[in-house]
């Protein structure tokens, strides 16, 4: 008898809301989000706010072939989503997969220019190939366009903060003046950002 009543009450719990999946997902319970997600995808096929943050948790547990299918079909149902289109452009980054990478990453930039998770990513992809001015200058306007961005900040990698750093303090040395601008403020304290 008691099975029957816990059958029946598993059959009531709820689908957590989407709410609920993003809490899951931002304190670090991927597993747990990523199973509210597909439960949450399943029950409305068109709900690509969930396929989205799927595709992102995917991507955190290190399934980036998953996470780059998910982001491929938001992107082919929604062209607009820059948010899908950084995701995918993301995980063929980490798949080693460049040129496709920077293929999306154009397409979104030319949706998004001044979108500060396009250029990062732009940057990031750039560095991995070899080509740190080409990625210096994609950081620089992703701070320009959100100089107020501390995530903008936490994305560029400490290698690259650090030859950002030892370039711009030749180019003064040797009173070049800097090629572009680089003030920008942490949000986090109010505090300039010293390259």
């Amino acid at each position: 008898m008691i099975a029957i009543w816990a059958f029946v009450a598993a059959l009531h719990v709820s689908t957590p809301t989407a709410a609920e999946a993003e809490r899951l997902a931002r304190s670090g319970q991927h597993a747990a989000a990523l199973d509210a997600f597909q439960a949450l995808a399943a029950r409305d096929a068109d709900d690509l706010e969930s396929r989205v943050w799927m595709g992102r948790v995917l991507a955190w547990l290190g399934r980036r072939s998953e996470a780059a299918e998910v982001f491929a079909d938001v992107v082919a149902r929604a062209p607009g989503r820059i948010d899908a289109r950084v995701g995918l452009g993301g995980a063929l980054v980490n798949l080693g997969r460049l040129d496709e990478a920077l293929a999306v990453i154009a397409d979104a930039e030319a949706l998004a220019p001044q979108s500060s998770d396009v250029l990062a990513l732009k940057g990031r992809a750039l560095r991995i190939l070899g080509r740190p001015s080409d990625a210096l200058h994609a950081y620089d306007a992703a701070f320009t366009a959100s100089p107020t961005d501390g995530d903008v900040i936490a994305r560029v990698p400490p290698e690259t903060r650090e030859q950002m750093q030892y370039v711009f303090s030749r180019l003064e040395l040797h009173g070049a003046g800097l090629p572009f601008s680089i003030g920008i403020t942490s949000s986090m304290s109010g505090e300039g950002v010293g390259f």
